[in-house]
């Protein structure tokens, strides 16, 4: 979670102009990534791949990349 704060506050501090013009439609699909990754991560590390940290950590990954990618995409238009 400190890793996502401190991409957050980087990506704020650099790029405050393009957080003032607001959230327009992709807003929703970039939620809706987030929103999938995190519904499939959770019921499947719980029964699926209960105790693998491997699977943890393959989740958390794809969820800051996922969260990066989008926000940079965002802040460089």
């Amino acid at each position: 979670m400190g890793v996502w704060l401190i991409i957050l506050m980087a990506t704020v501090l650099f790029f405050t102009r393009t957080s003032k013009r607001g959230f327009g439609l992709r807003w929703g699909v970039y939620m809706g990534l987030w929103g999938a990754l995190w519904f499939a991560g959770m019921p499947l590390s719980g029964f699926t791949f209960q105790g693998e940290l491997w699977f943890a950590g393959l989740m958390a990954a794809l969820l800051t990349v996922s969260t990066t990618s989008c926000a940079w995409y965002e802040a460089r238009r």
